[in-house]
């Protein structure tokens, strides 16, 4: 009853201020529980973690065989694309603290970085001409979970060099605790000359594509 509810919350005082019981860096609290004494707490500690994992085809792409797992820590592992020849994946991963990107060849457990540092860079895509590797770089994630802050589009030659601004996209954080827009800006190039990349931005309610070159 809605009396007894009112009466239990006016009954409930704090009864002190509230201190740190423990600082866990990367994890995440689940359920707690008290002892009936109130002197134990447990609770459960989460951490999620992804692989890639690479596997060929048959029967015309209908089916699954030879599962093989090419990222062997213990952080994010994020595919993105690859290389043109096919024999080493592009990714983005936080081993090194901050998201970076790696390359991978298929038959090597070592990868190597390819645009690294404190920046949050993600999203490794090869233009379509095959000449510039293209990501994008997140602003920092404001405390209160929001950032209207751009995300900037970036290239660097494929054979090397400094890398360059191509465009800006709406704020990765803009939509504020909406899970789905922390999916976005994200963007795709073509394998082809003849046809433009695009990006997916969040705004309110609906998605906007936009191809560019």
């Amino acid at each position: 009853p809605a009396e007894l509810r009112e009466a239990y919350r006016a009954a409930m005082r704090a009864a002190g201020e509230p201190r740190r019981l423990a600082k866990w860096i990367g994890y995440s609290p689940g359920f707690v529980s008290v002892s009936a004494d109130g002197k134990r707490i447990a609770t459960t500690r989460g951490y999620s973690q992804s692989d890639i994992f690479v596997a060929e085809l048959e029967q015309n792409g209908k089916r699954i065989k030879s599962e093989r797992r090419v990222t062997q820590d213990t952080r994010s592992d994020w595919p993105a694309a690859w290389t043109r020849d096919g024999k080493a994946i592009l990714y983005f991963s936080d081993r090194n603290g901050a998201f970076n990107i790696f390359r991978q060849p298929l038959l090597i457990q070592t990868a190597e970085g390819l645009i690294t540092g404190r920046d949050d860079v993600r999203a490794p895509q090869i233009s379509g001409d095959g000449r510039w590797l293209l990501y994008s770089i997140w602003p920092a994630k404001k405390k209160e979970g929001s950032s209207t802050d751009p995300v900037r589009l970036m290239r660097v030659p494929q054979s090397g060099g400094p890398a360059e601004a191509v465009i800006e996209a709406k704020g990765a954080f803009a939509s504020g605790v909406d899970a789905a827009a922390g999916s976005f800006p994200d963007f795709r190039c073509p394998t082809t000359t003849s046809k433009s990349c695009v990006i997916a931005e969040a705004e309110q309610n609906q998605l906007i594509f936009t191809a560019f070159d």
